[in-house]
């Protein structure tokens, strides 16, 4: 067998692989782990942000068909660590608000602020009653909960509870 017959893929004739080959395999396994590393890092608001409002939705909707149902008004109140759903209205002073499904509780480090149809500034939510009317109608509402710099912007119109959704994660 002569020296021509044994070429590599290289072209120098010894088996093996040169090491500018080597640093370029080196160097694109280090490209793909850090962008994965990367993206590992964001996903934890996503997930976090996405149970929460994942979460608001399902209530929202439980509230109009609620409503809908048995032709009483139903609501959503805010509290500083969630939201309840319930069908009574909640009177001033009143320290708890006496539920129909579990309360939700925000996880750590997660802030909700809400906005209506005539404000321009987003506010603490605590104490708000997000109204659902017997005839089908609710409060048109914007939510916003955000961790860190990322954060899901709810829009909720008058007629649905299917909100358009605004999502930045950071």
């Amino acid at each position: 067998m002569d020296r021509r017959e044994r070429t590599t893929i290289s072209g120098t004739g010894e088996p093996g692989f040169t090491l500018i080959e080597i640093l370029i395999v080196v160097a694109i396994i280090a490209l793909f782990t850090g962008a994965f590393l990367f993206r590992i890092g964001e996903s934890g608001d996503e997930r976090v942000l996405s149970s929460v409002s994942g979460d608001f939705r399902d209530a929202a909707l439980s509230a109009k068909e609620l409503a809908h149902a048995f032709r009483r008004d139903h609501y959503i109140v805010f509290g500083g660590d969630g939201f309840v759903l319930t069908d009574r209205p909640p009177v001033p002073g009143m320290v708890t608000v006496p539920s129909i499904a579990d309360p939700v509780v925000l996880p750590e480090g997660v802030m909700a602020r809400i906005r209506d149809r005539a404000g321009t500034s987003w506010r603490d939510p605590a104490g708000h009653a997000w109204r659902f009317r017997r005839s089908g109608l609710n409060d048109p509402i914007e939510i916003r909960f955000s961790r860190g710099n990322s954060y899901v912007i709810l829009d909720f119109p008058v007629l649905t509870v299917r909100a358009s959704e605004t999502s930045v994660f950071r």
